[in-house]
């Protein structure tokens, strides 16, 4: 993901090196070529799956310690659970 995030900023910038004009136009050029939309399209699809494996990785922890309070729950003679 900071990959991704650095080859944004390096398309970015090597797209403003070779525009003229004023500061805002060489901005405004840059942040809407077809190299810098394709590296934020990589970027934001480095995010999503970073985000996926988050969630993943959290609904595994959830479920383990969901089973270690049941099974506590049983040794302490907590019923029919």
């Amino acid at each position: 993901m900071l990959r991704c995030e650095y080859l944004l900023e390096v398309a970015e910038c090597l797209v403003y090196k070779h525009q003229e004009g004023t500061v805002e136009d060489r901005k405004r050029i840059a942040k809407s070529s077809p190299e810098v939309a394709k590296a934020m399209e990589d970027y934001l699809q480095a995010v999503r799956h970073y985000e996926f494996l988050k969630a993943r990785r959290k609904r595994a922890e959830l479920t383990f310690e969901a089973a270690r309070s049941i099974n506590a729950n049983r040794r302490q003679g907590g019923g029919n659970l």
